[in-house]
């Protein structure tokens, strides 16, 4: 089994690149998920964009999800276009996972 590490958007950046970072080179995570419905902010969120950084960094992939969130939840940020689109036009290097 390999783990996926994810981020608090409560949390700073600083420590949700500290908390990452020790996931990944400690643990041996090997992603990063972002659950934009949990947080109801978009994945293309500017607090966002310095965890993105930090990944392309740690060579280690962004997985997100697309299409319906579930119950009583908006899917609104599923959607891969205009979101997912703008962060890998932002990121040209980082990998990312839909799913």
């Amino acid at each position: 089994f390999r783990g996926v590490a994810s981020f608090d958007m409560r949390a700073t950046v600083n420590d949700s690149i500290r908390e990452i970072r020790h996931y990944v080179q400690k643990e041996g995570f090997v992603g990063v998920r972002y659950l934009s419905w949990l947080w109801d902010l978009p994945p293309t969120h500017r607090k966002c964009y310095p965890i993105y950084a930090e990944l392309v960094e740690l060579d280690v992939p962004l997985c997100l999800q697309v299409g319906h969130t579930g119950p009583l939840r908006t899917s609104e940020y599923g959607r891969p276009i205009p979101y997912v689109e703008q962060i890998a036009l932002d990121f040209p290097d980082l990998k990312i996972v839909c799913d």
